[in-house]
């Protein structure tokens, strides 16, 4: 028997795929879970869709101001009331028994991080070097583990996590310097957790136009200027937790 689950869901502008994703997740709840789901101020359809769901098991909540997709799921996180938590993009699919498949690897103090695979528009299959050589990966150490994730070295993504409400409340404070909510918590979870790889494809990862975050490569200096935010972010936070 697994502990209860909170799906936390952030939406922005996601009226084209958001009621499938939903659909997906919610076939996987048992009694006592719960979707949190955080709308950021969208101006299409996507709060009119999400109304039309009437499950109890489902809380919506609105901001009054766009804040951006960082602050909007450490927001929604918040939230949870149940002891584990999973996070979801709008735009994705869940695969059958993906929650299950993830928690039974799940340890405490772990950030338990799936594999999935990348699909168009029409959920065919990318033909891509994620798609066709890419492994999770975890190093040995867990200095290598932080390098790993501070220097981008693995694709681990938020909408592949899971992790305790416990681990999430010792992570380091977070600040305005982090450039992700997804690498804060590995990079947290590889100084004072648990890194633990699910090698199970368990989602369908999709790749559009309106993704919000970008899936174009992004120009070196971007990413310099990430990774020194990045440092910022995790000098503050050892700074704040003293």
């Amino acid at each position: 028997m697994r502990a209860k689950v909170s799906v936390v869901l952030c939406s922005y502008n996601g009226q084209k795929y958001i009621q499938k994703q939903i659909e997906s997740i919610l076939v996987q709840l048992e009694p006592g879970d719960e979707l949190i789901i955080q709308d950021d101020l969208s101006n299409d359809q996507t709060f009119k869709i999400l109304q039309r769901f009437k499950q109890s098991k489902i809380k919506i909540f609105q901001n009054e101001a766009n804040i951006g997709f960082v602050k909007n799921f450490l927001s929604a996180i918040q939230k949870a009331s149940n002891e584990i938590i999973l996070l979801s993009d709008q735009d994705d699919i869940w695969l059958e028994n993906r929650l299950n498949l993830m928690y039974e690897v799940y340890q405490k103090d772990s950030l338990v991080i799936s594999d999935f695979k990348e699909v168009d528009d029409n959920l065919n299959r990318i033909s891509s070097i994620n798609n066709d050589s890419r492994t999770l990966k975890l190093s040995k150490t867990r200095l290598g583990q932080f390098l790993d994730v501070f220097f981008g070295r693995n694709k681990y993504y938020g909408c592949c996590f899971l992790f305790s409400k416990k681990f999430f409340s010792e992570c380091y404070p977070p600040s305005s310097f982090i450039p992700s909510h997804d690498i804060w918590l590995a990079i947290n979870a590889s100084l004072h957790g648990k890194i633990i790889l699910c090698h199970k494809i368990t989602l369908l990862r999709r790749i559009h136009s309106m993704n919000v975050s970008s899936h174009n490569p992004r120009r070196f200096y971007l990413k310099i200027i990430d990774r020194i935010r990045l440092g910022l972010a995790i000098l503050y936070g050892i700074v704040t937790s003293k």
